[in-house]
């Protein structure tokens, strides 16, 4: 029935219609919208954080919030109510994704995803998905349990949160050195007229032959100066006093005119150097140099990043970028290779990462700094016998550019030496491009250059003319030629090393060309290394070439034996020449046994051999014997070190060479009347572990004494104190840290003050209207006034505090500024002054109480 056919009904017809219409209406039910109702639960994840989170529950199922869970795991998530659109990114700024709810569609870096009406609800500010589709849109693992009430996921290390919480701890860590490295106690170094003694000594021996040889070096300290001595000799002819070789060598500190000075067997530097005995002098810097110059970093990347400053990949330095986007850091650039990596994150997710890689040869001098050496003495080796006089000298003309200049004066020579002279430059005109070029009339004229692009390709290349000259160029060569190149390789996870190498060289009479290179491979079951050599010589009537290549393979699968195989194959008469088996099992930490095998098919002659080495700590010896053309051969080289501690008075045996190094030893002691100095009264504690850049410590006797080993001589040493070695709690050292500069030949004693340690106790409280209430999760720091060092301790949940292991001293206290600003309050009083007295048994300090205010 249409509206016109309706109108023209009776009147009590179009009631009765009208009626029945509403009664209808009235009788159906009501079209109703789904109920949702909001309720809290904890959201976890696993090792990363734990929280309450509201969600909506329509009777089945939880609606977790988009924009709030990305959030909290500091994902990019934003809304446009507009287009009933979510978007952003997932982890990396190329993982987007995009959530639109009018086209019931989802698109992210797992693909496209229809959605029904079921799948998310729509807020004015947020959007809600099913806890599943978390899982099937973003591979993020969420699991609801409602009888607690938790929705938890597994840890996943690429999401954002977790690396900003390392990024945290990292920066905590760095910030806790940094305050450490404050509390410095400088050890200077100790000159002794008379002092040490080391002694390495080598022996080799045939015990099937009457034929034995040694070589010894001695070492000690003689008026302030190291000084050594080395001798060698024989079973057949004995000993030769002409083959002694002493040396006495002084190091001048804080002297930029004069460094060192040597008298004895020395040896001169520079393009003309040489042998000689005599004296030197020099003002080089006795320990290499590290520092080269201070490198400064700057950029712009707008308000709300964070940078992070790595060398070598480790954590140096970090901040925000300050009010106008910029970041700035000084850093200082040292001898060597260094990797610098800027690692950079937005506040929206972005990561960047920027990699210099910066190479400073040793050869490159500071700008305007100037080097020299002078040196004068006799020689009789080699084609010329007399005395000599030498001179060097190097200046920094640039940051990046270093001239030199050497003489070479023959002062009484006994054949036709002519005074010679050198000038070279250094040159870096990038960072991993360095170039450099030698100069010396009538003697020979070189250039090289180096080029590195850290884990890409290092090459290297050097081209050298020799003039004629009877003395130095007695081999008769006009120029040679090399290249070299090495680059590793990754593939699927695995590396692979790559190197080439060829020398041409021209001489009168003939010309060589020789080329070596090589493969390296590590594989799952197997490691792999081939080396290949080729060498073509060339003269007047003939050209030869020979060619081999040697494959060695090491299965790594064999816990209980270390199998080997070798294969050298002869390319010029295309067959195996030589093949070998290796087997080495190691026996009980201290030693370890090989046995071999190899068949020689140029010879037709089989050799098999057993090897054992011995490595303890006092001593190092290699044995082996070895069967072949019905002839047995015995060879034994042992080898060790004796030194001698003074401060101990005992005496040290050492596998390696200990002359020319210098050792340390910590040595802890109770500090009775807390003066910083050991006392007849005081007593020396066991056990006591420390840290030293590089080097191991030892434990020696029954006092667990610590000792270090093979310290670079006269270098500078941050001796690191491990508080927690001790075995009472209540001891603590009274520096953290230890400055020391190295004897060498003789073993440099660290003593460290102990004391007992006091304890602290308190609260903090915040004032409400019901009164004052404990507040647990405060930071309050113990200021150490004469250390300037910070010792943080954290409030229990009902707002108490304590700590042992207060050095004594005087303290100031305080509420962490950063978390009172934080959450806007403030602490009365806003600072307590108290002082760790010196007592046996530790003192107690009492009573170090807030009360946390609102802020006004």
């Amino acid at each position: 029935m249409n509206i016109r056919s309706f109108l023209h009904l009776p009147g009590a017809v179009r009631t009765g219609v009208l009626c029945g219409l509403l009664l209808a209406v009235a009788s159906a039910p009501y079209a109703q919208e789904p109920e949702y109702e909001e309720i809290v639960v904890t959201f976890e994840v696993q090792r990363l954080l734990k929280t309450d989170l509201f969600v909506l529950y329509d009777g089945e199922a939880i609606y977790l919030p988009l924009i709030e869970t990305f959030r909290l795991l500091d994902l990019n998530a934003r809304t446009d109510v507009d287009n009933h659109i979510a978007y952003g990114f997932f982890i990396s700024n190329n993982q987007r994704y995009e959530i639109d709810v009018r086209a019931n569609r989802a698109r992210t870096h797992l693909g496209e995803f229809p959605l029904t009406a079921g799948d998310c609800i729509e807020t004015q500010y947020e959007l809600y998905l099913r806890v599943e589709l978390f899982n099937k849109l973003f591979g993020l693992d969420l699991e609801f349990d409602f009888s607690m009430l938790r929705v938890f996921m597994k840890l996943n290390k690429d999401l954002p949160a977790w690396q900003k919480l390392e990024r945290r701890m990292a920066q905590k860590k760095l910030r806790r050195e940094t305050v450490a490295l404050r509390d410095v106690r400088e050890l200077p170094l100790s000159r002794q007229y008379l002092a040490g003694g080391a002694l390495d000594w080598t022996l080799s021996s045939n015990p099937l032959e009457d034929n034995h040889y040694y070589d010894l070096t001695a070492g000690g300290v003689v008026l302030g100066g190291d000084f050594t001595l080395e001798a060698s000799g024989n079973t057949v002819n004995g000993f030769s006093p002409d083959r002694l070789s002493p040396r006495w060598h002084y190091y001048v500190e804080n002297n930029g005119w004069l460094t060192q000075a040597e008298a004895g067997r020395i040896t001169t530097n520079g393009p003309l150097a040489r042998s000689l005995d005599g004296g030197l002098l020099t003002n080089r810097p006795q320990v290499q140099r590290k520092y080269f110059q201070t490198l400064r970093l700057n950029g712009y990347l707008g308000e709300g990043w964070e940078v992070e400053l790595y060398v070598d990949n480790k954590l140096t330095d970090f901040m925000d970028t300050d009010q106008n986007g910029e970041y700035n850091f000084n850093l200082d650039i040292v001898y060597g290779s260094s990797l610098i990596t800027l690692k950079m994150y937005g506040p929206n997710g972005e990561i960047r990462t920027e990699e210099q890689f910066i190479a400073i040869p040793y050869n490159l001098i500071p700008k305007n700094s100037v080097e020299y050496t002078v040196a004068g003495g006799s020689t009789d080796q080699g084609r010329e016998t007399g005395t000599f006089a030498q001179g060097t000298a190097y200046y920094g003309v640039l940051d990046n550019l270093t001239a030199g200049l050497a003489t070479d004066v023959p002062v009484s020579a006994e054949d036709s030496s002519e005074v010679t002279v050198a000038a070279d430059l250094t040159f870096q005109p990038l960072g991993n491009l360095t170039l450099n070029t030698s100069f010396s009339p009538n003697n020979e004229m070189s250039l090289a250059a180096n080029f590195t692009e850290l884990s890409v390709v290092s090459l290297s290349a050097e081209a050298t003319r020799y003039f004629e000259n009877p003395i130095r160029n007695y081999v008769e060569r006009d120029y040679s030629l090399s290249f070299s190149a090495s680059a590793p390789i990754r593939y699927k996870g695995r590396y692979f090393g790559l190197r080439y190498n060829v020398l041409h060289e021209v001489r009168r009479n003939v010309n060589t060309t020789s080329m070596s290179y090589g493969l390296s491979a590590s594989l799952p079951l197997i490691s792999l290394n081939y080396l290949g050599r080729t060498k073509l010589s060339r003269n007047e009537t003939r050209t030869t070439t020979t060619s081999n290549s040697q494959l060695i393979a090491s299965p790594n699968f064999l816990r209980w034996v270390r199998p080997q195989f070798r294969i050298d194959y002869d390319h010029s008469r295309n067959e195996i020449s030589r093949y070998s088996v290796f087997l080495s099992k190691r026996l009980f930490r201290i030693a370890q046994t090989t046995l071999s095998y190899e068949r020689n098919e140029l010879t037709g002659s089989d050799l098999f051999s057993v090897t054992v080495d011995v490595f303890t700590d006092f001593l190092g010896l290699t044995s082996r014997v070895s069967r072949s053309d019905n002839q047995t051969r015995w060879n034994q080289l042992q080898r060790g070190s004796i030194q001698y501690d003074h401060a101990a008075r005992n005496v040290r045996f050492e596998r390696r060479n200990q002359v020319g190094y210098g050792a340390a030893v910590v040595r802890p002691y109770l500090d009775r009347n807390y003066n910083g100095e050991y006392d007849a009264s005081d007593e020396y504690l066991p056990g006591l572990r420390a840290k030293i850049e590089g080097v191991g410590g030892r434990p020696t006797g029954k006092d667990r004494v610590y000792y270090y080993d093979r310290l670079r001589a006269y270098d500078n040493y941050l001796v690191q104190i491990d508080e927690y070695s001790l075995d009472n709690p209540l001891l603590k050292p009274t520096h953290e840290n230890f400055r020391v500069t190295v004897s060498p030949n003789m073993v440099t004693e660290i003593r460290v003050p102990i004391v007992m340690a006091g304890e602290i106790n308190g609260g903090v409280r915040r004032e409400t209207e019901l009164g004052e209430v404990g507040v647990g999760g405060v930071r309050v720091m113990l200021y150490n006034l004469s250390k300037e060092t910070v010792t943080e301790v954290t409030s229990f949940n009902d707002g108490e505090f304590y700590y042992l292991g207060l050095i004594p001293g005087q303290y100031r206290a305080y509420v962490d500024p950063a978390q009172l600003e934080q959450y806007g309050y403030q602490s009365i009083p806003a600072q307590i002054e108290f002082e760790v007295a010196p007592i046996d048994g530790g003192a107690v300090v009492n009573d170090i109480n807030f009360v946390l205010t609102a802020a006004k």
